[in-house]
């Protein structure tokens, strides 16, 4: 009888400390599952407050975008109010230079006011200039009397305005572009507004490549701007 009651008092005692050893576990394994679900939560918010930083930063590039494109339309609206201001005064009394600047910025997309402003202020901001049309200022109005050049420009600015929404068409047009401003720069010193206007429409078999590349970012141009509007729509 004494040893059964041993045996039974032992087996209690086993399945006590085995009872007492499962809670532990149990406990633990709670403890790391709720760990788990925390860091879950942790990653999960931390991943919503990157996407709204994003979110965030990309609303800020397109209000500084349209910023800046509010004060280059302003500088275009005043040079052709000035232009036709000269225009009302007797013949005698205009000023030559102020009709001229207005007929080129009102015909020069948006390059031009761009490099005037820039150039005329003491606030340069030349890496803009570079990062949005691709080329300096400088470069640009060395050659402005180029039709075919100012287009070019033009171009590069827009799609570069919407390359997120271009992608494709913006990373081709940018190879195009570079391969052309390549050609027109390592002749720069010899190169005049009129020798950059007959490479890029000339119909010399000189040119023949350069033509090509501009016609090639003509057609990128066009079906680019036609994508990114209609994005823009979309959103």
């Amino acid at each position: 009888m004494s040893l059964r009651l041993s045996e039974g008092t032992n087996a209690n005692t086993k399945a006590q400390k085995y009872y007492e050893e499962m809670s532990v576990k149990t406990e633990d394994l709670h403890k790391k599952w709720v760990e788990l679900d925390g860091n879950y939560k942790i990653a999960s918010i931390l991943r919503e407050k990157q996407e709204l930083r994003d979110a965030l930063s990309t609303s800020f590039d397109e209000v500084n975008g349209l910023n800046h494109a509010l004060e280059v339309y302003s500088v275009v609206v005043e040079s052709i109010m000035d232009r036709k201001r000269e225009w009302s005064k007797p013949r005698q009394q205009r000023d030559r230079n102020i009709i001229i600047k207005g007929h080129e910025i009102a015909h020069g997309g948006t390059c031009l006011p761009d490099a005037y402003q820039i150039m005329s202020t003491s606030n340069n901001d030349l890496g803009w200039y570079k990062e949005y049309y691709g080329t300096t200022s400088e470069i640009f109005l060395k050659f402005e009397t180029s039709k075919a050049f100012m287009e070019l420009i033009n171009m590069r600015y827009e799609l570069y305005r919407y390359k997120k929404h271009v992608k494709s068409a913006a990373d081709g047009f940018k190879e195009g572009f570079q391969n052309l401003l390549e050609m027109i720069l390592a002749q720069r010193t010899s190169m005049t507004a009129e020798s950059v206007q007959k490479l890029l429409v000339g119909d010399h078999p000189t040119t023949l490549t350069s033509r090509r590349i501009y016609s090639k970012l003509c057609v990128l141009w066009e079906n680019g701007m036609k994508q990114g509007l209609q994005a823009i729509q979309i959103h």
